[in-house]
């Protein structure tokens, strides 16, 4: 199959094609008809490679189609079929009349990210080729250590259980993804959108559809024929490669990691990660791009996952206002005197109010002229402008003070603020500096610090 993960492609053609001299033909399987499918058979040809669903993009491949359309040709090849993303659970390809099965054990099989392991399953009329794959297995020594069998055996036991889990999650998260206007497209079989959600429905193995059937029964409405289809999704964020990535990085409890069928679950790139060997133009061709997220969703909580995603999305994707730079002005309400004491300057009052960063409503910002005097912090990119304002420490009226313009990385550029009438005319946003006596208050990268001549005092952002 044309859509297959990147892994088996680099095997089949880097490995097997330029050390083994095998060659190999990659077909859609999905759309294309019976006569394109077989003009691909060639005399030569010894095995058909199936994944269903695809990775990452879950297109869904007719296995007993494509079973008839091998076995009518001379060549007849034996067709595999890579039930990695399913599991024993949710499909029985034997039944279908696969010849071989494959699984990625260190998938759901095992369930806790903890062997790296594979097997092949054949049917009991294949014994001689099952020989002859275990000579071969003997021979190269991929042979599997007790321990890890025995990891693998203890994942089996609960199977059936996390595979339970798995599918009503991933149902879950698909249901918000399809609802949220920060995603352009959400691929997971067991939904009604999918184009291929009948074939999906018909291949389920004799026990995953009696569960579905049960679920469906128990959870859904008459109109709602969605159903739970093993754990992983995939779906197209509404931007590109800087949405995916700030979505990756803005997840609580999905990971960041390639693998997939664990109980935690994962997210990854697949263009830049599991499929990154698969030659760009043929990513474009099979709709791997930038902002293609695929989900392997755990067994966590279903609502704590689906919450996760919500948030993620919206810190990836939401219209954020322009991030506002360092503060940098001292400005801020204070009442009209008298004044209270300040613990660590008399006669200086420092009122408490909002956290700058945000647009403030200064009281009385219409009567500057009319004695209102102000302290505290206003960040740049507030479109406020400040004409007239006149400062007082104590009861000494501040007439002349150097003013310090924000010059970003560069540093502070000193600048004399122009003096009209006893009062200081500030045109721009500006560091004030202030000095009376032995005491001087000043701003520092966005700080309001109290620098006397026996004590250093730093001001936190509820002092302001």
């Amino acid at each position: 199959v044309n859509d297959v993960y990147g892994g088996t492609y680099r095997y089949i053609k880097r490995v097997a094609g330029e050390n083994q001299g095998v060659t190999s033909s990659y077909v859609n399987l999905q759309d294309e008809d019976d006569k394109a499918v077989l003009s691909a058979f060639r005399p030569n040809t010894k095995l058909v490679w199936i994944e269903s669903p695809t990775n990452p993009t879950l297109r869904l491949v007719d296995i007993p189609r494509i079973v008839r359309l091998a076995k009518s040709h001379p060549s007849k090849p034996l067709v595999l079929v890579d039930n990695t993303f399913l599991s024993p659970f949710y499909s029985s390809p034997l039944l279908q009349g696969a010849d071989i099965v494959y699984h990625s054990i260190s998938k759901y099989i095992n369930g806790h990210s903890d062997v790296i392991m594979g097997a092949l399953i054949l049917p009991a009329h294949h014994t001689a080729l099952a020989e002859k794959l275990r000579f071969l297995q003997n021979a190269i020594g991929a042979i599997p250590s007790a321990y890890d069998s025995w990891l693998a055996q203890r994942g089996l036991k609960t199977l059936h259980l996390r595979m339970k889990a798995h599918g009503i999650n991933a149902l879950a998260v698909a249901k918000m993804l399809q609802s949220s206007p920060y995603v352009d497209e959400v691929i997971y079989p067991g939904l009604p959108s999918h184009p291929q959600t009948a074939l999906a429905y018909r291949s389920l193995s004799p026990h995953a559809l009696k569960f579905v059937e049960k679920h469906r029964e128990d959870n859904s409405s008459p109109e709602d024929t969605s159903f739970p289809y093993s754990g992983m999704i995939s779906f197209r964020i509404r931007g590109g490669a800087e949405e995916a990535d700030k979505f990756l990085t803005s997840t609580r409890l999905f990971t960041l990691a390639e693998s997939l069928g664990g109980v935690e679950s994962l997210a990854e790139l697949p263009a830049k990660m599991t499929h990154g060997s698969i030659p760009p133009a043929e990513r474009e061709l099979l709709g791997i791009g930038d902002n293609l997220i695929r989900l392997s969703v755990g067994v966590e909580e279903t609502e704590d996952l689906v919450r996760d995603v919500e948030q993620a999305l919206e810190a990836a994707v939401r219209p954020r206002p322009r991030p506002l730079r360092q503060p940098s002005v001292i400005i801020g309400p204070v009442a009209a005197g008298p004044w209270p004491s300040h613990p660590s300057s008399p006669g200086l009052s420092i009122l408490k109010g909002k956290p700058f960063g945000g647009a403030w409503t200064l009281p009385g910002v219409t009567k500057l002229r009319e004695r209102l005097w102000f302290l505290g912090i206003l960040a740049e990119g507030l479109d406020i402008t400040l004409p007239s304002i006149r400062l007082k420490l104590n009861t000494t009226e501040v007439n002349q003070f150097d003013a310090v313009a924000l010059e970003g990385e560069e540093g502070h550029r000193r600048q004399q603020a122009e003096q009209e009438r006893g009062t200081e005319e500030l045109s721009q946003t500006m560091t004030i500096r202030s000095s009376v006596g032995k005491g001087r208050w000043e701003s520092g990268f966005g700080l309001i610090r109290c620098a006397r001549s026996t004590s250093r005092r730093r001001l936190v952002e509820d002092d302001v």
